[in-house]
């Protein structure tokens, strides 16, 4: 593919209104925080909805990816609609002094895939270069929405220029991925949204261009090109909005939660991160009874039907425990099973390898002990230490939060 190289046009001369709101002394009231204009650093230019320096232009301070590290030194991230033809400038803001940073000469775009976004069937091109005092002022290719990165630890400092393609991932699609339509370009506020997505039990990210991260600097610093659960892990399927954390975990979508919906992202210009996602339900789907799944154990740690030892052909199934489970909980049982020594074994869904579940050392339960990681990774098989015979076990499967685990009870 022919790349070619983006120069950011020369630098507009820019008149800096600094508006600073204080308290009415008459009625005490308190300042209006969105004209706070603290320290940092600041997106400025017709390119943007900001013509002057604007707390809803404040850069965040990123975090990066390499470790989840929040509030990586020299790390600043912001998502802006910027429109092309026009600049943009950005403006560094300490004290009573303000420098404005543009382009040290040119900056290149490169394929994303190079950067850990965009495919070879699917390129998006990222323009980085370096970022230094009374530098050319900015520009992009296309009007749309934008993740800007400064960071000024670099030598010389850098600037990276994502445009965004927001993609569901995990749900709605065999391949795992959906695309976001993007509403019509606005500087102030964007929606990117789905409708019959289709929901089922499992669990599910926001990512741009088929990625999940953007290197800034090879093997060392890089920032979430994805959006999870915020910190308290709380999201709602009930149409109202959700908050999306940078690199947050995996968004669970349990058993209640299973439907038809109409998914809309929203970007709205101001603080922090400035999305939001809301999953409004348009249709049901057919009932999940989980007294009709099989669960079973495979693997050559227990004899077959035969009387001799498996060979990762045979299923020994747990029967369903209506006496024992509940509206949110499932216990699939099996008793007096004999657990041969260095043998291993994994538990999967309806006989077939499309669901399976390895050794976790928080969701093995009972004689935990005797059971151990086949390749010393959760996940693996679980290898079976010593024969030993159980009179019971239990795999249980919480509905309200998408959770295992095997309990083995020795006799």
């Amino acid at each position: 593919m022919n790349i070619k190289t983006l120069k950011f046009l020369p630098i507009w001369a820019m008149a800096l209104a600094i508006g600073f709101a204080g308290c009415n002394n008459d009625d005490d009231e308190a300042p209006n925080v969105d004209e706070v204009i603290e320290d940092g650093y600041y997106i400025v230019g017709e390119a943007s909805a900001l013509s002057a320096l604007d707390a809803k232009g404040r850069m965040v301070n990123g975090i990066n990816e390499k470790d989840q590290v929040q509030d990586f030194a020299g790390l600043y991230e912001k998502y802006i609609a910027l429109e092309a033809g026009k600049t943009f400038s950005i403006i560094k803001k300490a004290g009573s002094t303000e420098t404005t940073f543009g382009a040290t000469t040119t900056v290149d775009s490169v394929k994303g895939d190079d950067y850990h976004i965009g495919t070879s069937e699917n390129p998006v091109l990222v323009q980085t270069g370096g970022l230094a005092a009374g530098g050319a002022a900015l520009q992009v290719p296309a009007s749309g929405l934008y993740q800007v990165v400064v960071y000024e630890a670099a030598t010389p400092a850098k600037v990276l220029i994502i445009p965004i393609e927001w993609q569901l991932n995990g749900i709605g699609a065999a391949d795992g991925a959906y695309k976001l339509t993007p509403s019509a370009f606005s500087k102030t506020d964007m929606t990117f949204s789905l409708a019959n997505v289709t929901a089922e039990m499992g669990n599910f990210k926001i990512k741009n261009h088929d990625g999940w991260k953007v290197t800034v600097t090879p093997d060392a610093v890089l920032v979430n090109s994805n959006f999870g659960l915020v910190k308290d892990g709380t999201f709602k399927f009930d149409g109202s909005e959700n908050s999306l954390l940078p690199g947050g975990a995996d968004i669970p979508i349990t058993l209640s939660d299973r439907g038809i919906y109409t998914v809309t992202l929203t970007w709205t210009l101001g603080n922090n991160w400035s999305h939001s996602l809301k999953f409004s339900k348009t249709g049901d789907l057919v009932a999940i009874d989980p007294a009709t799944l099989v669960y079973s154990l495979i693997g050559n740690a227990f004899n077959n039907a035969e009387g001799t030892p498996a060979g990762w052909d045979y299923d020994l199934d747990l029967a369903y425990d209506a006496a024992t489970s509940t509206a949110t909980l499932s216990n699939y049982k099996a008793a007096n099973v004999a657990l041969i020594g260095d043998g291993a074994f994994k538990v999967r869904k309806d006989h077939d390898w499309a669901v399976g579940y390895g050794y976790d050392a928080d969701k093995i339960k009972g004689d935990a002990a005797n059971f151990e990681s086949a390749n010393g990774e959760n996940g693996g098989d679980i290898k079976v230490k010593t024969s030993k015979t159980y009179s019971s076990i239990v795999f249980s499967y919480d509905w309200s939060k998408n959770d295992w685990s095997l309990t083995l009870t020795a006799q």
